[in-house]
């Protein structure tokens, strides 16, 4: 189904009260179609049925978890919008703007490090309600070997090689098995943070699952590698052991190559998306530490 500016539009003005004068794309993602409604709310549409079965088991848990940061909580749920197949979902909008738009070589990181180790120790040590927390079982990121043939000629062939030999290693490693809270998708899309790079909030919740405290780091490593990383490490509660640290790289990557993997599929360039920059930044930097 497309989704027009109008036709949001009038989905809200039928399904809300609400009563939006204009609306703008906040984002396409492989779950939902984003869209900021006046500047003060945000509207989620959800692009497939699995994802739309969560959300309300989403609106429950958000309202339950209590974190030194905002996060969405969700205000309109309709299971049966007029208008639209699916169930959508809206809440106030979070001040901030994407940490994606920030490169960290550029910015000072000191107190978002600090906020955001708070922030992980008190999700992973949440005791959730199982019933609420679990839309889907913890898996380890992995790769299929077409990912790899979609790479063929959009990469040089020694950074294909350099890749596959970080994830053929992970392998090896031998992890624990510590079933905590985490968010499952703490990239920088779904952090928010200030001018001054601020933690401000944190988004989508939607993968959120019980599983290794370690993949909560994944994102962040995309974002601003192993030194990013051991800065939030410095505040956080916890301890990730030496396996949990090593195997971020090979998670990151399998991470990056699946995000490219969809823009291919869907005819776009993925040279041109802001990933790929992060993407031969870190491998820049894995040969570097190698």
């Amino acid at each position: 189904m497309e989704l027009t500016a109008t036709k949001v539009l009038n989905i809200v003005r039928l399904n809300t009260s609400v009563h939006p004068s204009s609306v703008c794309l906040e984002g396409i993602g492989f779950d939902f179609w984003t869209y900021n409604i006046d500047g003060k709310w945000i509207f989620r549409f959800p692009t497939h049925h699995v994802v739309a079965e969560a959300l309300n088991f989403e609106r429950e848990f958000t309202r339950e978890l209590s974190i030194s940061v905002p996060i969405p909580h969700i205000e309109f749920y309709i299971a049966y919008p007029i208008g639209f197949h699916l169930p959508i979902v809206g809440y106030h909008r979070l001040s901030g703007s994407s940490l994606k738009n920030f490169q960290y070589a550029k910015v000072s990181t000191s107190v978002l490090s600090k906020q955001l180790g708070k922030v992980l120790s008190e999700i992973h040590s949440t005791i959730p309600d199982f019933k609420k927390i679990v839309s889907h079982p913890f898996l380890k990121p992995t790769i299929e070997p077409q990912e790899f043939q979609l790479l063929k000629g959009k990469i040089s062939e020694s950074e294909l090689g350099f890749v596959k030999g970080v994830i053929k290693q992970s392998e090896t490693l031998q992890l624990s098995d510590p079933k905590v809270l985490v968010h499952g998708d703490l990239s920088a899309e779904n952090i928010l943070v200030n001018e001054t790079v601020k933690l401000t909030g944190i988004l989508d919740w939607t993968n959120r699952q019980l599983g290794n405290r370690a993949y909560d780091f994944v994102g962040l490593w995309m974002w601003g590698g192993e030194k990013f990383v051991d800065e939030v490490l410095e505040h956080y509660e916890f301890e990730l052991s030496p396996a949990e640290k090593s195997i971020l790289p090979a998670w990151g990557l399998i991470t990056f190559i699946g995000r490219f993997t969809r823009e291919l599929e869907e005819g776009r360039e993925f040279k041109k998306h802001y990933l790929y920059r992060l993407f031969r930044d870190r491998i820049q930097e894995l040969a570097r530490l190698a």
